[in-house]
């Protein structure tokens, strides 16, 4: 028989009144996120600043504290954080490295990157044997998943790389490139604001997911609020999904990826990536 005072529910014990005392803590507060412009997820210019920054201050909201979001490049946003001058940065994938040095909050929402080619290709795939001999275009310092890694690494594809997604548009629209992996909302917006309808109908997406990532919002580990400020945001994210809330705004932002996708190549590809889910938020850090 274990003696109710023995070591390890001591142990136990304290844990949970430091979570509870972290908790109350931080109640009334302000958290200072730092944030890169990410359209139409993390856009200061948008109506609630978009589905992410509406999603993290409600889930702050329901536990009394309030957000502040910064918005500066996403290395800016990294690198202050890490040094303790924001309390978090969203949002960003699990990587073992970021783990060592960040608290990453549970999932916020998954991301499908799909790839982007010019529709008069009639490009479908099933498997990364199907890309063989096509050029893809990849954004400098960007991650693109297992499938890109190993079709570069097997010779499958020529990989032409560049320093950013709109670069990338432009070459696929010149046939410099076949191929570009991106969020298909985020890969909409931006072609929305760089090119007119006319254009938009040359290209088209596949929409089976070349990459799923599950992104977080990501506390400094070394700061004295980081578990306090993680766990209000873990209980007050499982608050919006557990009253229906998060669904709520889920199925906004997807309704307005069809009622957005003007083009005729968008709204197939958005309706069938829609369906195929996830849509709920794993309860785990980094799955």
């Amino acid at each position: 028989m274990v003696h109710p005072l023995s070591a390890g529910w001591i142990t136990r014990t304290v844990f949970l009144v430091l979570l509870l005392f972290n908790s109350l803590e931080t109640q009334g507060r302000t958290v200072e996120i730092g944030t890169g412009f990410w359209p139409p997820y993390l856009d200061q210019s948008a109506e609630g600043g978009g589905f992410l920054t509406r999603l993290i201050r409600e889930a702050f909201a329901t536990q009394d504290i309030q957000v502040r979001f910064i918005y500066v490049p996403w290395s800016r946003a990294l690198a202050m954080t890490r040094s303790g001058q924001f309390d978090a940065t969203a949002v960003w994938s699990c990587t073992p490295t970021r783990e060592e040095e960040f608290l990453f909050s549970r999932p916020l929402y998954p991301f499908r990157y799909v790839l982007f080619h010019r529709k008069n290709d009639g490009f479908s795939w099933s498997s990364i044997k199907d890309w063989a001999g096509l050029r893809i275009g990849l954004t400098q310092d960007y991650a693109y998943g297992s499938k890109v890694a190993t079709a570069i690494a097997r010779g499958l594809v020529r990989p032409d790389i560049t320093t950013s997604d709109r670069a990338n548009f432009q070459k696929l629209l010149l046939g410099r490139i076949d191929l570009f992996p991106m969020d298909p909302l985020t890969g909409f917006a931006m072609l929305s604001e760089t090119f007119d309808a006319s254009t938009l109908e040359r290209i088209t997406f596949d929409p089976h997911p070349v990459r799923l990532a599950w992104y977080h919002l990501m506390f400094n580990r070394s700061s004295d609020e980081a578990t306090g400020f993680r766990e209000a945001f873990d209980t007050g994210l499982a608050t919006l999904i557990e009253n229906g809330r998060y669904q709520q705004l889920v199925t906004a932002m997807e309704s307005a990826w069809l009622s957005d996708a003007i083009t005729s190549t968008f709204k197939p590809g958005l309706a069938e990536l829609i369906q195929q889910g996830p849509t709920l938020p794993p309860n785990e850090p980094c799955p």
